[in-house]
């Protein structure tokens, strides 16, 4: 099944946010018009890339999504047995709820607001909520609302593959993967939940205008 993922022009950006000129004036901050590149991901796995349009984007919040968030997500949806982009991934997309929400704070009353409202959109943002803050504290203590679907960072863990499995024991060209264990005992992979995220995100941003 493809899919189309955008992605910042990094060498771009990088030359923008010096302050020098681009199109005969200079650019400050949150002003920077943003480049994507579009790659389409068919069946073959074989990425084609072409460059879309330039849009801008003046929300705080937009940026950290289009800079951050979702090159960081995709790094891991692509490599889903790497367990260090799985963290940073969750992390990031927990994270941008604190952007969101100080880009909406008259609408939304506080952050627990806007972390209830994300939830009742996404419910999985309960679960990348939980490998967020567990990655930031190893235990979690504290209550939450709606409650903890896992308390601690050991409960994320990286499925051996076939190389790693014993003898046996593994499925013909079976990947490795990184796993959520939750608290009632049942696992799931954490690339489901992070990809919904992320599909939740753009499209509160596109159709906020932020994103094309």
């Amino acid at each position: 099944m493809s899919r189309l993922e955008a992605y910042p022009d990094w060498a771009d950006m990088r030359r923008r946010q010096t302050g020098e000129h681009v199109d005969g004036r200079p650019v400050v901050g949150y002003e920077a018009r943003f480049l994507f590149r579009r790659a389409s991901f068919g069946q073959n796995g074989k990425a084609g890339a072409t460059q879309g349009e330039f849009s801008f984007m003046t929300n705080r919040a937009a940026n950290f999504l289009a800079l951050v968030v979702e090159p960081t997500a995709t790094e891991f949806l692509v490599d889903r047995g790497n367990i260090r982009r799985g963290h940073l991934a969750a992390i990031t997309l927990f994270h941008l709820a604190d952007y969101w929400w100080l880009e909406n704070n008259s609408l939304v009353r506080d952050l627990r607001q806007a972390h209830e409202t994300l939830i009742s959109e996404c419910r999985d943002f309960i679960l990348i909520r939980d490998v967020a803050n567990a990655s930031k504290h190893c235990e979690l203590t504290n209550r939450a609302t709606p409650p903890r679907q896992l308390t601690r960072s050991a409960q994320i863990s990286r499925t051996p593959g076939l190389i790693q499995a014993p003898f046996g024991e593994g499925a013909f060209n079976e990947a490795s993967i990184v796993m959520v264990k939750l608290d009632d005992g049942t696992t799931r992979p954490l690339d489901s939940a992070v990809g919904s995220v992320l599909e939740m995100w753009k499209a509160k941003f596109t159709q906020a205008n932020y994103l094309s």
